[in-house]
């Protein structure tokens, strides 16, 4: 066999099975090793949809005013519609990134922190807060169906496959959920063959994974897919796929696995990654949104200063 392939062969089954402790803990369905799912019941994913609407409308009538927002129907019955509707009003709101993360700003914050809140009732009554030492706060995200050169050809563009370690993140996984909108406009996932353990370093731009191997010869492992929470590991290369539908959005954060071989707990300098990826440990994991809250002192018009990145 050739060495390449058996040493990568051998990363597989390592990163792969520190998520043992999930599969011992949690309903997980789909596994395959680098990625798999948990089912979200039903209740909360209906809380789910309705908080992330109410974020998106707070957004809209906090930078727009409220006049344009405030009596449409679509947001109080969680349309998705709106999406569609609003989707040039979305897409300029000055706190929106090039990748759709839609960020924090003081007007939004009891939103943010509602929605926060949700995520973590699921992380609990799924039972996988049991099985974690250490989680990020949500990253809310909104993407497009259609994309443009510019954006695609970005550096660090999360249409390029790619894994978030290769852009400095500490985590084992990253955690995500398709909350609503068009299925279309998804994540493709895929296991890399034939790759060394200098995988998980660092690139400059998610390019150089071709020029390193990283990328050429993929294993298709399957599409993202809503009510359900996605777990893959920064092995697991993905990538988001547009088809010129429409909007789609979604949540995420970066997870650390409790296992001996956890890439966050072996990280050597651990506390300035804490602080520089914002990891809340277990005990005040179950307490985001509620009894913890996320703040910041940023508007909506102070980011209109600067150029999202």
């Amino acid at each position: 066999m050739n060495k390449g392939l058996n040493n990568m062969e051998d990363i597989f089954i390592k990163r792969s099975s520190i998520y043992d402790c999930i599969r011992e803990g949690c309903n997980v369905t789909n596994d395959k090793g680098i990625l798999f799912n948990i089912d979200i019941e039903e209740a909360s994913f209906v809380n789910l949809q309705a908080a992330f609407v109410e974020y998106i409308h707070k957004s809209l009538m906090a930078y727009y005013g409220k006049k344009g927002f405030l009596y449409d129907w679509r947001f109080k019955k969680n349309d998705f519609s709106f999406l569609t509707v609003y989707e040039n009003e979305i897409f300029n709101l000055p706190n929106i990134t090039p990748g759709g993360v839609l960020k924090i700003k003081k007007e939004i914050i009891h939103e943010y922190n509602a929605l926060q809140s949700v995520v973590t009732d699921i992380l609990i009554e799924t039972n996988l807060i049991n099985s974690l030492t250490h989680g990020q706060n949500i990253v809310p995200r909104l993407v497009p169906g259609s994309t443009s050169i510019k954006k695609r050809f970005r550096p660090l563009s999360t249409e390029k496959y790619h894994s978030d370690v290769w852009a400095s993140q500490k985590g084992d996984a990253v955690l995500s959920i398709p909350v609503a909108g068009d299925p279309s406009t998804t994540i493709e996932f895929c296991k890399p063959i034939g790759v060394s353990a200098d995988f998980f370093n660092s690139l400059e731009n998610y390019d150089d994974a071709f020029e390193r191997g990283y990328l050429e010869n993929l294993e298709f492992l399957d599409f993202a897919k809503f009510k359900m929470i996605h777990i893959f590991d920064q092995l697991c290369v993905h990538r988001t796929l547009k088809q010129a539908g429409n909007p789609r959005i979604s949540l995420e954060l970066c997870i650390a696995a409790d296992h001996e071989d956890s890439l966050f707990l072996k990280d050597k300098e651990l506390s300035r990654a804490m602080q520089r990826n914002r990891y809340f440990d277990k005990s005040k994991l179950k307490e985001l949104g509620k009894g913890i809250k996320i703040t910041t002192g940023e508007r909506m018009k102070d980011a209109e200063k600067y150029e999202q990145t």
